[in-house]
């Protein structure tokens, strides 16, 4: 695959919410919405909708904040090329400090994610340990209803020898 060169429509995008997912609208396609240049509108159909189940709500936003990542590509193009621009300017040691920074940010959002994600499983195994513990419950009152049932065919048995 070879690189082209050219520059992307600029910014500011916006996202639309549509039937079949989002669109992420450019240019003129901002404030024209019935003729556009097809180059103009990212359709992003993902075929998700809200609806009752949480996961598929967890998708339609998932989906979503996809279509928003996108949308923001112009704007954070900018601040990168501001940010590359200032690096450029600062002392190789000051650079090294800055990236290092990022770097840290990056894995601390990461550990903010994975953390979310233990509470999420701490969360799931602490129900089933719950449903757990009700099972010497279950049994016991099942184990009662069964010395119920013996007894009285004990009862019957004996009954029916004449004892």
């Amino acid at each position: 695959m070879t690189e082209q060169a050219g520059a992307h429509t600029p910014g500011p995008w916006i996202v639309q919410e549509t039937e079949y997912g989002h669109e992420i609208r450019m240019g003129e396609a901002i404030k024209i919405t019935n003729f556009h240049e097809s180059h103009l509108v990212i359709e992003y159909n993902h075929m998700c909708e809200l609806g009752d189940d949480s996961e598929e709500n967890a998708q339609y936003y998932e989906a979503e904040a996809n279509a928003r990542l996108i949308a923001s590509a112009p704007a954070m193009a900018e601040e990168l090329a501001l940010l590359r621009e200032e690096v450029s300017h600062l002392g190789s040691s000051r650079a090294l400090a800055l990236d290092r920074q990022l770097e840290l940010q990056a894995e601390n959002n990461t550990l903010r994610a994975q953390k979310a994600q233990l509470v999420e499983a701490l969360i799931d195994s602490k129900v089933a340990i719950e449903s757990i513990l009700e099972i010497p419950g279950l049994l016991a009152s099942q184990y009662g209803k069964f010395r119920l049932v013996a007894n009285t065919l004990h009862a019957v048995i004996l009954a029916a020898e004449g004892k």
